[in-house]
């Protein structure tokens, strides 16, 4: 399963994989479309901070 369909079908799981890539560098295998998009719509809400800190309290677990 690709990225994308990953990001469509499994949202939690599409996160995660994408934490993982960033983490190790895997910039090949990231989906930059939907990441884009999920940055992008971050900017304009209110809940930033929180959403970033779940973000990156769900990468630490991995």
């Amino acid at each position: 399963m690709s990225n994308s369909d990953l990001y469509d079908q499994d949202f939690v799981l599409w996160t995660e994989t994408t934490c993982q890539q960033l983490k190790t560098r895997n910039f090949d295998e990231l989906d930059i479309d939907n990441l884009i998009e999920e940055i992008a719509s971050l900017g304009g809400t209110g809940i930033l901070p929180v959403v970033v800190k779940v973000e990156l309290a769900s990468c630490q677990w991995l």
